[in-house]
This record gives structure tokens, C-alpha cells and sequence, in this order.
């Protein structure tokens, strides 16, 4: 889009700018009427260059004056001031707080809840005043430009100028054209590129040629390095509704060797290929037809290829509906159950979500709390189609109260538009659950909050656990590029599920990783053939991953526990694994039997914001030699050279993404219940699910380290 008045219409998220301290020096010298810009103005959006249809310039100067900027800024620091010292008395007296600390450990259990709870308030009293100020300058300030603009439009200042023709990216030359055939000849054929193509290369589509040519030409070259290029993430068979009239124009082809797959539109494709050149992306990977179907060679050395061929792209675009159609934001589709679509979606460096859009540019955010669920709208085609960054329409879909708003030109904060994110399910518990699991996944591994990758492994492993494919082996092959692995898809067989799962797990130890698939979840039935991770869903290609349980079939995402969406696992020790799928590792343990005793524990609330109900519950169960369990079994902790077949070992410290925080992260443990059930062999105790400690009120003096093999 051209740099016209519009931008003055964004969405308070989407607006960016910086104060200037001083005004330009050569300000005077400027014509009366035009102050001058600062350098500082020049560069962010207080400042407006017009261009005129002769190629001459006009500089309409500051938007805003110096005295208005101050009177603006003053505003907010005494917004910011007022709302921080509100919340701060919701808190209580912190300096009391602070000075009776030194005597709060003699009362440690008891204290604990109180003080936790207060202190953090402090905390989530200082994020909320930062929160606030952001959202309320960006927001005064795109309301000021908006409504300076308006001014500087009536009095002629503004000049709006025509878009230049954008240059289309250059495509580097290829090694052959493997196709080429006109749009018009598409419909209802069978497409089979074997006849041009060599196995072991890697072939695109030109995307200017779709576009601006309507020629579908596949191009081939024997590396991606230096090759900018996209791909599409897309589920084998997705929906199948009505099609909107502009998305039939040109009809579906099939690819020889993979008819079984939905047809692929020619008009999505065009929509996609549209989405890449308005980011300077020339060339397009669609596996489909991209990969010789019909041939054993090539399908092998793509699949040891595909974590790289999504980790090198320059944009991944999402169809979550299929490639038979666009959906819109409020369809249930199952893109988010695949197994490959999670490699799709975390191993790009990004990825945007292509959906029907009718609504043009845009944006959306929950208007209380916009830090972490805003995200933009960008139109493809006007009227029909638009694209959004994935991690944010994912962090929007597990937030509450979120709003869609278009540009508009009558209003700085555009125009609301009524819609619900439903497109990664149906099932809203369940749903948000696949969702939760995803962002944590996408977050990059950062050296202070994420130094090992412990956080991102344990989220993939728990969203690998709720997926599904047609062939249980790929359930491995889609995830192991994630963790560094490459195995040979010829020396397993398609319902191989176990044996790829303990060649990966080798492999990634072998590699000095960590066990991160013990903390998938607690709650999911015990694998009695990898007794470290939990048992195997069933898959298959159009449904979601299930469990049988007590002759009910249940989907994976339903067992998880709330607290296994919020909660993970860092810190798990370093263990090693046998070919037979036995793990040996050490870790902090005690040996424990049960009472017989039960602890009724309060039910947590079902809404999404209940993250504190649910660790409250948890923190003071504890009152050593007894330690409660999530269930509220009751165990007592016996003397460590007492012989027992029962042992609560520590996975490690626990996590989590939630703002709603009432415990240093840092101070939860995570512990779970072991079995010895032959000499030397441990396994998880059955109906079971895991025990929390809190260092502020639980300490672990007795607790040995010791081996077990699992």
C-alpha cells in the first residue's frame, strides 16, 4: 500500500512513533505556515512528506507541535500515575509486607498463600501501569494524527498520491521447467510432473507467472540456498463447504499419485501467490506439487528434507481449511490436529494465516489488555482475502474479550467488525488447550527466559501428543527436524509409531537433550511399551488425536489438565535411553506410602483466567512427613533407608506463560509418583497424576538423588 493519508487511520496497535525533544534547527527557514521537521520527526509518523503527481515533494511539517506533544505526554504520565497507585491499594501496605519478611519464614506454611499473593500484586501492579501507558499514548497519540490529518487535508497541506507499480522480485534461473501450463487448461485435470522432473531436487512455482502470466510453471533447482521462497501449510482434506463465487474462476486440479487429497483451487493458489509478491517473495513450495508423488525416491528425500525446507522459507502461509478453499476466522477447521502442521508452523522464521476476508486492512486485541493479543489484518485481494501473522491470531484465540476492527476513514480507531476466532476448533475448551500449547511452541528459545529450550521442547512434545496423521510413523518424522533429527524414514514401517519415537528419544539424549516428553501430561493413560511417555493416541488423516477410556472414546485434549496447558517442565535432568526404550536417569527422590487418607481439594474454575484457582489449590496441601498429590491422595514421606517400592521423584521446576502470576515461576516443582515393579525397573504408578511443591512453602532437605530406570 502507498504511504498515503491512510496510515494516519491505523489502529492504535499498529501505530508506532517517537518524541522529539527539540525542534528542527532550520525550522525558521521553512515557508510560513510549514513548520519544520525535526530528524526525529522525519523518521516516525509525527511528520508527513506528500509526494505531487509532477514528482516534487511537499513537507506539511509536524502534525502535532511541540506544545502539543507535551500537554499529550503529560496527559499520559498522569494517567499512568493514577492507575498505578489504584492498583497498588488493591495490593495492600507492600512496605509492610517487606519489612515483616525477615519473620515470615518462621512462619513459613502458614504465610506462604498471603504473602505470594501480595507481593506478586506489587508486580502485576507495575506490568498493568506499563500496560496502560503504552496502549493509552499509542492511542491518544494515532487519535491526535488522525485528527491532524483531517486538518491538514481541509486547508490543503495533504496531497494523496497515486501507488507506483511495485517491481516484481527477480526469480534466480533454474536448473529446468518441469511444467508449464496456461490457468485456462487447470480445471478438473490431473496434473503429473514425473516425465520433466528429477528425483532429489527441489521444485517451485513462479509466482509472478501465476499471477500476472495465469500460467502455472513449476521451475526446478538442485538446493534452496540463496533462493528466496515461500510455502503453504495446508491439511490433506479440509473444508468442504459452499465456495464463494470469486474463488471458482478457475477451477481445482489433482496431482498424479496423490488423488486422494482434496483438489487443489487454482483461485486459492493465485490468493497465495498474490500474499508472497506483496512481500517480495518470488517462488512457492506446495508439497503436493512440488514433490513427485509418484515416485518412492523422491517422497523419501523430501521427508528428510522437510524441516529445512520450512525452516529456510522466507514466509510460511496457512490454509487452515485446505487448499479446496478459503475459510473465514469463525470456521472450525482441524489444521491445528495434524502432526506435520506443527513443523509448518514452528520452524519458519514466520508464518501468516491466509483467510477470507472481507473487511480489508484491519487489526484486533482485547482493548484491556492489548500487549500480547494484537496483532494486524493485511489485505491480499480487496474484498476476498487477507493474511495474519500466525502467533498472533494464535495468543489472540486463547485471550478473552478480543476485538476486530477495519480501517475506516471516518474514525482513528476503525470500524468494529463481528467475528470470533474459531478456526483451530470447535471444541472451545479443547480447542484453547491445542491453541495454549501451540504459542508456547512458536516462542523463541531467549538466553535469559529460555536458556536451554527447555519451555519450547516440552511445548512441542505436548502439542505433538494432541495431533494426529494417517500413518502413526509420521507422528515422529514431523517433529524430529524440531529437535535436530533426522532419521531414515526406509527403516520403519508405517504403523512403526514405537520404534521411531525411541530412535528419536535417542537420539536427542545422545545429543545432550533432556527428557521433556515426561512432562507432556500427567493425566494421559501410562504407555506400557515406553513406560517414560505417555501412551499413543490413535491417528488417522481427517480426525482428532483419541483415547479410549473406560470404554468412552475421548479426544486427547480433553484429558489434558489446566494446569498441563499453563504448566511445564525446565530443569528435567539428563538421562540416557537403551534400544529397548528404557530410560535411566537421576533425580531427587523419597520413598512414600500411602495412607489411605484423601484431602477433598476445591474444584478450579473451567474459565481460561483460572490459572491462579488452580495452583492455590496446590499450595498449602503439604505438612511434611504428608504430601498431597493433584488428586488428593495423601502419601507420608518415609525414612530414606526405609525399603518401599514407592517413590515421588522431581521432574523439575515448573513454568509458565500465564500474566497471571501469584508465584515466582521459578519456586514451583513439579514431582511424580514411581513404581519399582522389578529389581532395578521403575515405571509411573498407575491413576496417578503428579504432585506441585512450592519452595515458599515446602523444602526438600530430606529428598536424596538417586537412579532409576524407567
Amino acid at each position: 500500500m502507498g504511504e498515503t493519508s491512510s496510515k494516519i487511520q491505523a489502529h492504535p496497535d499498529e501505530t508506532s512513533t517517537q518524541l522529539p525533544s527539540q525542534p528542527s534547527e532550520d525550522a525558521e527557514s521553512k515557508p510560513p505556515g510549514l513548520p519544520g521537521c525535526s530528524p526525529d520527526d522525519a523518521s516516525g509518523a509525527l511528520c508527513e512528506v506528500e509526494g505531487r503527481s509532477g514528482g516534487d515533494k511537499v513537507v506539511t511539517g509536524p502534525l502535532l507541535s511541540e506544545e502539543m506533544k507535551q500537554k499529550l505526554f503529560q496527559d499520559v504520565l498522569r494517567t499512568m500515575s493514577k492507575s498505578f497507585h489504584e492498583r497498588l491499594k488493591r495490593v495492600g501496605n507492600m512496605e509492610s509486607i517487606l519489612d515483616s519478611r525477615d519473620n515470615a519464614y518462621e512462619q513459613e506454611r502458614d504465610s506462604a498463600p498471603e504473602f505470594a499473593q501480595r507481593m506478586d500484586g506489587g508486580i502485576i501492579a507495575i506490568e498493568e501501569m506499563l500496560k496502560d501507558s503504552t496502549s493509552l499514548f499509542q492511542d491518544v497519540i494515532a487519535k491526535e494524527l488522525f485528527e491532524a490529518g483531517k486538518r491538514a487535508e481541509e486547508a490543503g497541506l495533504r496531497v494523496e498520491t497515486e501507488e507506483l507499480p511495485k517491481p516484481l522480485p527477480i526469480v534466480p534461473t533454474p536448473m529446468a521447467v518441469v511444467l508449464t501450463k496456461p490457468l485456462s487448461s487447470l480445471d478438473n485435470t490431473i496434473i503429473d510432473i514425473s516425465g520433466e522432473a528429477l528425483p532429489c531436487r527441489f521444485r517451485l512455482i513462479d509466482c509472478a507467472k501465476l499471477v500476472h502470466e495465469e500460467t502455472l510453471q513449476v521451475i526446478e533447482y538442485p538446493d534452496t540456498q540463496g533462493i528466496p521462497y515461500a510455502v503453504i501449510s495446508y491439511i490433506w482434506r479440509g473444508a468442504i463447504g459452499p465456495t464463494a463465487a470469486s474463488f471458482v474462476k478457475y477451477g481445482t486440479f489433482a496431482v498424479k499419485g496423490a488423488e486422494d487429497g482434496d483438489p487443489v483451487s487454482v483461485d486459492v493458489l493465485l490468493h497465495v501467490c498474490k500474499a508472497a509478491l506483496l512481500k517480495n517473495i518470488p517462488l512457492l513450495w506446495l508439497d503436493r506439487l512440488c514433490i513427485i508423488q509418484t515416485s518412492r525416491d523422491d517422497k523419501v528425500w523430501q521427508i528428510q528434507q522437510m524441516y529445512r525446507i520450512y525452516a529456510e522459507c522466507a514466509e510460511c502461509f496457512i490454509l487452515p481449511g485446505g487448499t479446496r478453499r478459503l475459510v473465514r476466522l469463525e470456521e472450525p477447521t482441524m489444521w491445528i490436529h495434524r502432526g506435520w502442521t506443527l513443523q509448518e508452523a514452528v520452524a519458519p522464521r514466520s508464518a501468516s494465516v491466509v483467510i477470507h476476508w472481507e473487511h480489508g486492512d484491519g487489526s484486533f486485541g482485547n482493548p484491556e489488555q492489548r500487549i500480547g493479543t494484537s496483532g494486524s489484518i493485511e489485505e491480499i485481494v480487496p474484498g476476498q482475502s487477507a493474511y495474519i501473522r500466525l502467533s498472533s491470531l494464535v495468543n489472540a484465540s486463547v485471550a478473552e474479550d478480543v476485538e476486530f476492527r477495519a480501517v475506516a476513514p471516518d474514525t482513528y480507531r476503525g470500524r468494529q467488525v463481528d467475528v470470533s476466532i474459531r478456526i483451530f476448533g470447535n471444541d472451545e475448551e479443547a480447542g484453547w488447550r491445542h491453541a495454549f500449547a501451540l504459542s508456547a511452541a512458536l516462542k523463541p528459545v531467549d538466553d535469559e527466559v529460555d536458556p536451554k529450550g527447555d519451555k519450547k521442547r516440552t511445548a512441542i512434545w505436548r502439542s505433538a501428543q494432541m495431533r494426529t496423521s494417517s500413518r502413526p510413523v509420521d507422528m515422529v518424522f514431523s517433529i524430529m527436524g524440531l529437535f535436530g533429527v533426522t532419521l531414515d524414514p526406509c527403516a520403519f514401517k508405517a504403523h512403526d509409531r514405537l520404534g521411531a519415537t525411541i530412535a528419536l528419544a535417542r537420539d536427542i539424549l545422545s545429543q545432550g537433550g533432556s527428557p521433556n516428553w515426561f512432562a507432556i501430561s500427567l493425566a494421559l493413560p501410562h504407555n506400557n511399551s515406553l513406560l517414560s511417555f505417555p501412551m499413543f493416541p490413535e491417528t488417522n488423516e481427517a480426525g482428532a488425536a483419541i483415547y479410549e477410556v473406560d470404554n468412552t472414546r475421548v479426544e486427547a485434549a480433553e484429558l489434558m489438565r489446566d494446569v498441563d496447558g499453563w504448566l511445564g517442565v525446565e530443569g528435567i535432568p539428563g538421562a540416557t535411553m537403551d534400544e529397548f526404550g528404557f530410560l535411566t536417569v537421576t533425580m531427587k527422590s523419597v520413598p512414600v506410602r500411602f495412607t489411605g487418607r484423601f484431602q477433598i481439594l476445591p474444584t478450579p474454575s473451567k474459565s481460561r483466567q483460572s490459572y491462579d484457582t488452580q495452583l492455590l489449590r496446590y499450595h498449602d496441601l503439604h505438612q511434611p512427613p504428608f504430601i498431597t498429590d493433584q488428586d488428593g491422595r495423601v502419601w507420608e514421606i518415609l525414612n530414606s533407608d526405609h525399603q518401599t517400592k514407592l517413590y515421588v521423584v522431581l521432574l523439575g521446576r515448573m513454568y509458565t506463560q500465564s500474566r497471571k502470576r501469584y508465584f515466582d515461576p521459578k519456586t514451583l516443582s513439579r514431582g511424580v509418583l514411581v513404581l519399582q515393579y522389578q529389581k532395578g525397573k521403575f515405571r509411573r504408578f498407575y491413576g496417578n497424576s503428579g504432585f506441585i511443591f512450592n519452595s515458599m512453602s515446602y523444602k526438600f532437605g530430606d529428598w536424596r538423588e538417586r537412579v532409576f530406570t524407567i
